[in-house]
This record gives C-alpha cells, structure tokens and sequence, in this order.
C-alpha cells in the first residue's frame, strides 16, 4: 500500500493554509522571523524549472536564486542542476523532481518524487538535519558522507559513495548501509524487499564528481564560514588581501567600472520580499552576506567577523526612495516614478524591509555591527523615515558613505523594477547634488571614493593553485583596470546599460536528448595572477549585437513581466 498517494493529494491545500496561518503569524508576532539559512541555484544545464511551492506555475530556474521552504526544482529529459546550501551540495540529475519541504535553522528536508538526487555532506551539525524523503521511507546520514538516491515509481534505490547511510521505512524498520554499498528497495506485501548490491559509477555520478571538484575551496575557508552559501565561488574569481580599516576582503575579477547590485534584477522572493539575483557566478555571498567598499579605486567586499552561521538577507542595500509592495498589491509610489539603493558600507546597520524581531535584527548585523543601542536607534529611525525623500548624503533620515557616490547609487523605473528587468540595461541616470546645509558623506569614505591607488597587494594562494592558473585563461569578462582609477564626477551619470553577465559555455556532459547549455561555468577558472598596475586593458571584441563578445549575456530571453510565483 502506498501511504504517499493520499498524502500527496491533499498536500497543496495544506500547504496553502499553513501559508495563510504563517502569514498571520508574521503579521502579529515578533517571533515569526524568516530562516537565516537558505540554498542557492548554483549551476543550471538544460531545461531546468523552479516553482515557488508545489502546484505553483513553474518558470525556468534562474542562477543564483535563493531556494528555500516550499520551492519545486525539476529537471527536464536534458537538463541537470546544482543547489548549494552552506557546504552541502544537492545535484539532480535528468528527469528528476525534489520538493524542498523544509530548509530553515533547524532542518534540511528534501523529498525525491522521482530520478536521481545526489547529495554532498561536509559539516557535522548538517549531517545531522539531512533529510531525504522517498515513497518507501527516509534516508538520514548520523556523520558527513555523500549519498545518492533515485527514485522511479515505487522503487527507491540508496547508495552510500562515502561514510554510512541510514534507512528507515514508513514501517518504522531501520536499515544500515555501509560505505559502498546500493540497496535496492520495493515494496512486498506489506513489507520491504531489499537487496544489496555494490555501487557502481555511471554518467550521472562522473558528473556528481566533476562538479565536487569544481569548487576548490583554498582562501575563503580561512575568512568565510562554510555555512555561508556560495562562499566556495569566490576563490574561482577574484581574490583575497587585507585592508588595515576592514580586515580581510575580497575584489572580484570585475571591469573598472562595475558596480555591485547593478548587473542582475530584481525579484519577489517570499518570506523576505524584494531580493537581489545577480548574474555572476560568484554572484550570491557578496550580495547577501556583507558589505562593499570602495578601496584603492576599487569595490572590495567586507565579510566583517567570522561567524559560525551567518544570517541570509535579501540585499544589503538600504533603499533611497519608497520602494513597491508586493506584485499584484497597491503600489506604495505613483506610476512613472523611480526606485533607487545604495550598498551598505562597512560597519553600516541594515533594516530589513520584512516583519522580523529585534533578535534577528542583531543576528543579521553582527558581522559588522555589535553595538545593539546603535542598531536599535538606526532601525527607529528608518522605520519612522522609511519614506521620507532623503537629501544627498542622507537616506532614511541617517548619512550613509555611499548616499552620494555617483559610482554606488543606482535609480531604476519602477515598472522595470517590477518586471524584473536587467538593472544595467534598463537603469535611469542619476544626477547627484548637494543640498545647502546638507554634508557630504564621511569624509573618510569620500576620501576611499576618490583614492587613487594601485591594485591591492594579494595573499600568495599554494603553489598547486599558481601552477593550475599558469595553464588556465583569464576569465571571461575580466579587464584590467588603469593603474590610477578616479571616483566618477557628480556629473557622470550612473546605469549605463553594459552587461556583465557571464558568457555562454557547454556542459561538460554528455547527457541524453539534446546538449544543455550550461548557465554557470562547469569549471571555474583558478586565481589568476596579478596583473602589474600599468598593464594595458584588454582589448575586447565587438559582437553584432552592439556589445562586447565576453559580455554577452549566457541566454537571451524575452523580458519577463512575471507572476509573483515566477523565480525570475
């Protein structure tokens, strides 16, 4: 008998009314505070769909989209996908479909409805909240190992590649399985059958273990927590140094005249509302966990202190204008009008835009501010100013160092903000004044603003990675900046419509049907070496469609004026 047909059944009616009462909740309760640990689409090939929750309209799954309680990932005949949550990785291959029933603090539950489902345990305490969930029972992992699981119908297979796998049956019956070891599972009467067999490699697991050796972790691990999902991109492109104000930073392999939250979109992501997705391939640790600065002419970001788990935001942006409600609600600004941000610099207090506690507040601070009077007085003074028209150097009512910096501020069209449209092509100019009366920014962030400075001085990677980017190509995209880079005049205007979206690249599997088109490079490029402070930048190549070759976008689509449960 089959206990998970009914079940699934009625599933959509009772998730939709738990939805309501968590809605309530979150309204009237303080304690009712969205989970600080999300996953993320980290690479996607094919045809590869995400809904929002089960029985929502699925739309194609977009890189760097945050996965959390409630979304729908599937794979098409052709299509496979990586989502990392901290450490853990999760890789589906064709055919498969994986309901995400619970990713929060306290657990990591995934249901396999069918295909195949990889998953990769590093740390201990995730160990312990992995849950995979079949039509015959569970599967849970007591230590860190990696485990596949494929289902097709009401046969469930379990394979433990490495460390020890456990089963336990609706029945309540347990099963052990050692490293190596494939059990193949159906139904007997009212029982299980099982037989055990050894594990063998095909197509999908040199794929699983090709993309395990995609993520070379050498100098994040040292700054960032593991638990800090899509930490493990950035070694792959940009690198780490010190700076004597912030510690350790980051500078990315960017164009000089990139600027963060520019090159990406916009989108509604429930339970936190407006939510960044860049388009980069390290494009989602920076943006959600953080700040940015300008050093030596250039944007750095800033970790701050090293936390076990940090706290996911949807942007750490602080908005210079009243920003629109929820799609298919009353807008809070007149149509025609403009949206703007502003990255938040070091040691500035971010207010979440959503319903949160005090506690979460200090939590999602902590990496760079500690003082909680400080905190508390900030977000009483956005909260009471949150639409007030800021004057330059001011947004909400507080000074920020970037609130007048032509190279941060960015204006969008509402419309274009709702529509989830490209931000660089589609950003509106920004003119920036000083009112009488009204102070420029920290003197010492201006001052950052306008240094002019060489390129940082970079931590020697291990040799092995020297030698590796000896024989790799510079990455696509990365121009050398002149060695003296000024801060942009007021005059400038800011949005020009370049893209810096990465270019197209090939699976590196074969796979059956039609070739996926890779929307994230299956293999990252390693650190390149430093290039000397006057070299020349590189010479790019124009493409017929008006922009350079290595900026093209990875696919052309239409513009996407989505529902709300549409992950784009």
């Amino acid at each position: 008998m089959n206990r998970l047909v009914p079940v699934r059944r009625h599933r959509p009616v009772l998730r939709q009314t738990a939805l309501a009462v968590a809605a309530v909740l979150l309204a009237g309760s303080a304690w009712a505070d969205p989970p600080a640990r999300v996953g993320r689409v980290a690479w996607v090939a094919g045809d590869v769909s995400l809904a929002t929750e089960p029985g929502a309209a699925p739309s194609s799954a977009a890189l760097n989209w945050p996965v959390t309680t409630g979304n729908v990932l599937s794979t098409g005949p052709s299509g496979r996908a990586e989502v990392t949550i901290g450490s853990t990785a999760i890789d589906l291959d064709v055919g498969t479909e994986v309901d995400v029933e619970q990713l929060d603090d306290a657990q990591m539950r995934l249901r396999v409805m069918r295909g195949s489902v990889a998953v990769r345990v590093s740390d201990p305490q995730d160990a312990g909240m992995l849950v995979v969930q079949t039509p015959l029972g569970r599967f849970t992992e007591p230590q860190p190992a990696q485990l596949r699981v494929d289902v097709n119908g009401l046969s469930v297979d379990g394979t433990a590649w490495r460390g020890n796998l456990n089963f336990t049956a609706d029945s309540g019956a347990g099963y052990t399985f050692t490293q190596g070891q494939h059990a193949r599972l159906g139904q007997a009467g009212n029982g299980l059958s099982m037989q055990l067999l050894d594990a063998r490699p095909d197509d999908f697991q040199h794929f699983v273990q090709a993309r395990a050796g995609a993520r070379p972790v050498v100098a994040a691990s040292r700054y960032v927590s593991p638990a800090m999902t899509g930490a493990d991109t950035l070694d792959s492109y940009g690198q780490w140094t010190s700076s004597p104000d912030y510690g350790p930073v980051w500078v990315p392999q960017v164009s000089a005249d990139w600027a963060p939250y520019r090159y990406g979109h916009w989108s509604w992501v429930s339970p936190w509302g407006w939510t960044w997705v860049d388009d980069a391939p390290w494009g989602f640790a920076p943006f959600h966990y953080g700040r940015w600065a300008m050093w030596q002419g250039r944007w750095a970001w800033v970790p701050g202190t090293y936390v076990a788990r940090p706290v996911y935001a949807p942007a750490l942006v602080a908005w210079t204008s009243a920003v629109p409600a929820a799609p298919g609600v009353s807008l809070s600004i007149s149509v025609g009008r403009n949206v703007g941000w502003v990255p938040l610099a070091p040691r500035e207090v971010y207010v979440p835009p959503y319903t949160v506690s005090n506690t979460y507040v200090r939590n999602v601070n902590i990496t760079h501010v500690t003082n909680i009077t400080e905190i508390e007085n900030v977000t009483r003074v956005v909260n009471q100013q949150r639409v007030a028209v800021p004057t330059a150097g001011t947004v909400a009512g507080r000074q920020l160092a970037f609130a007048a910096n032509p190279r941060a501020v960015t204006s969008l069209p509402v419309q274009a903000l709702q529509a989830h449209q490209h931000v660089a092509e589609h950003a509106v100019p920004v003119a920036m004044t000083t009112a009488p009366g009204v102070p420029h920014p920290p003197a010492q962030a201006m001052a950052m603003a306008q240094a002019e400075g060489h390129l940082p001085v970079v931590q020697h990677a291990p040799p092995e990675v020297h030698a590796a980017a000896q024989d790799q190509p510079q990455p696509h995209g990365a121009v050398v900046p002149p060695a003296h880079v000024q801060a942009a005049s007021p005059a400038v205007p800011v949005g020009a419509p370049r893209s810096n979206r990465v270019p197209h690249h090939e699976a590196t599997h074969e796979l059956a049907g039609p070739a996926p088109t890779a929307r994230e490079p299956a293999a990252p490029h390693a650190i390149a070496p430093v290039p000397r402070p006057h070299a020349e930048p590189a010479r790019r190549a124009e493409s017929p469609h008006g922009r350079p070759e290595h900026e093209r976008p990875e696919h052309e689509h239409a513009e996407h004026h989505g529902h709300p449960n549409e992950p784009r």
